[in-house]
């Protein structure tokens, strides 16, 4: 989900960006032809260049899909089609400020909303001070008009550099809170453990990656056995902090990265196991059962062990859809129930 709202972001940067690049570039053709009517159609052929050369990137961006991955290469090309076709502007006419003053303008609105994410804030600073420096020191020999022209460059500068830093900073601020969110979402409050949610997605995209790679998912479900005898006698209070500890002892059974362990619903839990096969969850099961031996979290009013214990149904499977894999885990859970519990059942 972050990485879809950190892209969906990145996107719309890029596409306001160079819309505002398209919007200001005609603005300026009426100026071009009262203060310098001899260049005009120079300058009338360089901003066309730019609003096309921006438009095809903008369009290219669109039709690739908005990806980050094509992110510099749009801003790239929105900074090249400005200096192309700015640049000379600044040097062919005879009255430069207007245009030192439109050229950074339109750098500094594109500026801050291209180039601002992954790592980039300080380019408009240096790129702004390169060319703006370039262009003035070639067209002027006024000591105060070239003082001139470089505190507007060093203000332009540091407007963009401070600009796109705190952008910068706001979007990672942003990306911080948005993981946060997302690890919210898919947690369950009591135990700590994933919840149903991040289940349900997560198991759709192991089976469809064990589809393609023609490898096997197995899924366990597991129920506390007598849970409603432990409520009604220890309280529900103590029947959070036993469904907790009960969480922690299938988490410590797990030794694989890629297995997970998800709270169902209720005192019901399930664990996904990517790439395994009957016998390795079969040893997953096992290890799950030591563990509560060892755990003893006491449960005097079960009929099967002065301690709480757990039915376990193994679902293994290569093709079959996500709801089908967890009736079959469900199925054998049953059996395992019905076969005097603390033990599990492989369907």
């Amino acid at each position: 989900m972050t990485t879809k709202l950190v892209n969906q972001e990145l996107s719309r940067q890029v596409i306001v960006g160079a819309i505002i690049a398209i919007v200001l570039l005609p603005i300026w053709i009426p100026f071009d032809y009262l203060v310098d009517p001899v260049n005009f159609e120079t300058f009338l052929a360089l901003r066309i260049f730019g609003i096309l050369t921006i438009s095809v990137g903008l369009l290219i961006f669109i039709r690739t899909g908005s990806q980050v991955e094509h992110y510099k290469k749009s801003a790239m090309l929105t900074y090249m089609a400005l200096i192309l076709s700015m640049l000379p502007m600044c040097i062919l006419t005879d009255e430069k400020l207007p245009y030192y003053i439109g050229f950074s303008t339109v750098f500094f609105a594109v500026s801050i909303l291209v180039v601002w994410p992954l790592r980039y804030f300080a380019t408009p600073m240096l790129i702004s001070a390169l060319i703006l420096g370039i262009a003035h020191w070639h067209s002027s020999s006024d000591w105060k008009s070239m003082v001139t022209g470089m505190f507007l460059t060093i203000n332009v500068c540091l407007m963009s550099g401070v600009a796109s830093w705190l952008m910068h900073r706001n979007f990672l601020i942003n990306e911080n809170l948005l993981n946060q969110l997302e690890s919210l979402s898919n947690t369950d409050r009591l135990t700590g453990l994933h919840n149903r949610r991040y289940f349900d997605i997560r198991l759709q995209d192991e089976l469809a990656h064990a589809k393609r790679n023609n490898t096997a998912t197995t899924i366990l479900m597991l129920d506390v056995d007598h849970f409603k005898k432990y409520n009604d006698h220890y309280g529900h209070q103590q029947g959070d902090e036993c469904l907790r500890q009960f969480g922690n002892c299938v988490q410590k059974s797990l030794s694989r990265q890629t297995d997970f362990v998800a709270r169902y619903g209720g005192e019901e839990f399930v664990v996904v196991m990517p790439n395994t096969d009957i016998d390795g969850a079969e040893l997953v099961a096992s290890k799950i059962i030591e563990n509560l031996e060892i755990a003893q979290i006491p449960h005097c009013q079960s009929p099967v062990a002065p301690y709480v214990t757990a039915s376990i149904g193994i679902a293994n499977t290569k093709s079959v859809s996500a709801h089908e894999i967890v009736e079959l885990a469900d199925s054998a859970l049953y059996k395992a129930k019905q076969s005097g519990r603390n033990r599990f059942v492989s369907a």
